[in-house]
């Protein structure tokens, strides 16, 4: 029997909450199998989402003050010599169980260009090679001064040129047989046997330290996007909480490469956004399962019979142009773009006339989960204030909560999908809504499940209690309605359901 390729990627993290599923999810997708992550003492709720996302993947997590006891002090040994300690222990605890370990921090990308998987790629070199060294390839802001709501591979599309020297660094994955059980650096592992070669198979010949190669780099076959500076606020957090030594804004200036455009990767963004949202939904509903429930439990909540209207109304939303708005590989698409018949709709409640929720429908009428370009919320009921325009009878849809919570506006360019990333509105930025009396199938509203259990819901003051109640019936349609419920809430509740929800919020509300 022939065994199959096991692969691993080692990295230290810290305070990277914003943008850690994204990395985890990039390279699962490319085909990592087991992750071994040293968190180095983040208070950003980074514990949680791990926790989280090992549900769908092989995540082995370990905090390093608690590995190493009380005599691991934050600020001894320096960064670099608990990036080598925790190296090399997880070279000797992985080298009997994968054939290649890889290792990355979380600004780094792994990028393919010529296989569709890192075995492919990894299975393309001969038992002669024990490590593959693959270039940077520095990325600047792309001009983002605030955190953008997008994952890097998404948001910074502009890099640096290949004669730039710190293009010459590489990051190594290495087959652990083959390293002689010595430390050089974070870039380069010593070999006891094997040639160390770049993506095409060429042998490496180091410059100035190893770790740093003599040629110009080649990225035709794959490269390390390295997302070093981001924007200017992920800038100034790194310089906050580095421990070991001082950024100043002429180091943000040096690394903010932006000489070349390169949007390729942006195409696996609802990729890896899907990934994500499984990790989001099982952390969400732990924290709702983690909800105080009252002792009685409130007679409102059913999704046994239909209800009659209360306070809720759907619209078809129309964009400027009455083109028809579609989902199309979890995003929303204008008519030209898209593939099926399912439809955009916008949510009222008669208690937050100026606000709507918009959905879309799978093909048995429950919600479908999509997203929108440069909007972090990952279900597929995402709220957006209903601002008034010049234009007699339109809106324009400005974006609440998220990430970056800019609160920008929602825009149809045409032939290319929703995004909400305009300051002001003008005519792209404009929708009408259309009355929508009855669901697609010809159905009324109210005979539909989640209708019908936030119907019951809204005649009854909703609380922290309610929510948890709606939770235990339909747990993937509570997290679903969330926005709304969370916006009906008392400001005490809202505060202790942010709290509870900790990492996971800016992808829900």
């Amino acid at each position: 029997m022939v065994r199959l390729m096991k692969t691993a990627l080692v990295g230290i993290i810290r305070n990277e909450a914003s943008d850690l599923l994204a990395w985890i999810g990039w390279h699962a997708l490319l085909g990592v199998d087991t992750f071994v992550l040293f968190d180095d003492g983040s208070d950003d709720g980074t514990r949680a989402l791990l926790k989280a996302a090992s549900v769908q993947h092989d995540i082995r997590v370990f905090f390093i003050n608690e590995l190493h006891g009380t005599s691991w002090k934050p600020q001894q040994p320096v960064y670099w010599e608990r990036q080598r300690i925790v190296y090399m222990d997880a070279l000797h605890a992985l080298k009997e169980s994968v054939d290649w370990v890889g290792f990355l921090d979380t600004d780094e990308y792994l990028a393919l260009h010529r296989h569709d998987t890192l075995k492919n790629f990894l299975r393309s070199f001969g038992p002669d090679v024990g490590a593959v060294g693959i270039h940077w390839c520095l990325y600047g802001s792309s001009g983002h001064i605030t955190r953008p709501d997008m994952p890097p591979f998404y948001a910074y599309t502009r890099h640096s040129t290949e004669d730039n020297p710190v293009n010459r660094h590489i990051k190594t994955f290495l087959r652990p047989q083959c390293w002689n059980g010595e430390w050089e650096n974070a870039y380069a592992f010593p070999l006891k046997e094997g040639r160390y070669v770049d993506p095409d198979g060429r042998d490496l010949s180091w410059g100035a330290q190893v770790g740093m190669t003599e040629a110009l780099p080649d990225w035709a076959t794959a490269r390390i996007m390295h997302f070093r500076v981001r924007s200017l606020e992920h800038f100034v957090e790194r310089a906050r909480r580095r421990r070991d030594s001082r950024l100043t804004l002429a180091d943000f200036n040096e690394d903010d490469c932006n000489d070349s455009q390169d949007s390729r990767h942006q195409g696996r963004t609802p990729l890896v956004l899907d990934w994500m949202r499984k990790t989001v939904f099982q952390g969400v509903g732990e924290a709702l399962n983690n909800l105080p429930l009252p002792a009685s439990r409130p007679e409102q909540i059913s999704v046994a019979r239909p209800q009659p209207p209360y306070n809720l109304a759907v619209s078809r939303l129309i964009p400027w142009n009455n083109d028809k708005l579609e989902i199309h590989g979890s995003r929303v698409c204008s008519q030209g773009l898209a593939k099926n018949n399912t439809g955009l709709f916008v949510l009222h409640t008669a208690s937050m006339p100026h606000q709507g929720f918009l959905f879309a429908l799978d093909l048995k009428d429950n919600i479908l989960d999509f997203s929108i370009l440069a909007d972090s919320r990952l279900t597929g009921f995402l709220g957006y204030n209903l601002v008034p325009t010049e234009r007699a009878d339109h809106v324009a849809l400005q974006q609440i909560g998220g990430m970056s919570r800019r609160h920008a506006y929602l825009t149809t360019v045409p032939g290319e999908p929703l995004i909400a990333d305009r300051p002001v509105p003008h005519l792209w930025e404009t929708f009408s809504l259309a009355p929508a009396y009855a669901a697609p199938d010809g159905r009324s509203w109210n005979e539909l499940s989640f209708i019908r259990l936030l119907e019951n819901t809204l005649r009854h003051p909703v609380t922290l209690g309610t929510i948890a109640h709606m939770a235990h019936k339909d747990r993937l349609a509570t997290i679903r309605l969330l926005p709304l419920l969370y916006n009906v809430l008392s400001e005490d509740d809202q505060k202790y359901l942010a709290a509870q929800l900790g990492p996971f919020a800016p992808f829900v509300l």
